[in-house]
Order: C-alpha cells, then sequence, then structure tokens
C-alpha cells in the first residue's frame, strides 16, 4: 500500500507536525510513502517515516538527498508535459520536477 506525501513548501508548522505524525502511522500499519525532498511537506512526510518513504528525486543531491530510485525518466516527462498548461515555458529543473511529481503520484 502506498501514499503521495505532497503538500507546499510554505506549510504552516503545526500541519507539518501533523504529516510526520501521519505518516509515522501510515508506516507502522504497513504503507508506503512517497515523495519529493522538497522542503515543508515533502521534508515532514520523509521525516515522519524516513526508512519506508520513498524519495524521487529531480535529481540526485535535490536539497541535499540521495536517493537510489532513478531520476524522473522520459516518459515521465512526456506525462507532465501532456497535462502542464505551458510547458514550452519549463526550463530544464522545472520540467524535471514536475517529472518527478509524476513518479510520486504514480510510481
Amino acid at each position: 500500500m502506498k501514499y503521495a506525501g505532497i503538500g507546499s513548501r510554505q506549510t504552516p508548522m503545526h500541519i507539518l507536525k501533523v504529516f510526520r505524525e501521519l505518516s509515522a502511522h501510515l508506516e507502522s500499519i504497513g504503507y508506503v510513502g512517497h515523495t519529493g525532498g522538497a522542503e515543508g511537506a515533502d521534508k515532514a512526510f520523509h521525516d515522519g517515516a524516513p526508512s519506508t518513504t520513498q524519495l524521487w528525486l529531480p535529481w540526485d543531491g535535490y536539497n541535499g538527498y540521495h536517493s537510489d530510485l532513478p531520476d524522473p525518466s522520459e516518459r515521465a516527462e512526456r506525462f507532465a508535459e501532456k497535462y502542464h498548461p505551458n510547458w514550452k515555458a519549463c526550463k530544464s529543473g522545472a520540467r524535471k520536477m514536475h517529472a518527478r511529481n509524476c513518479n510520486i503520484a504514480l510510481g
């Protein structure tokens, strides 16, 4: 069983605490979290269950994280492009982050 641990980089502190507690609880009942290594919500979900949370990063070393999972594939990038309203305006880093989001949500 899996869940996507996502949210804002500006999530309020009291909500980050809830996310850490939630991810720890979900881990205790057998869930595996997927998150993306961003500050705020992603970090809180990872911090609550660091041994089982899968980090889908846009590139290795993003925000100091390392992951055994692959960087976003061309397939994930094509999927993100299909649904992004202005893909041509996105620089390479933004495209990798959107592709990473596809991996978080879909595995």
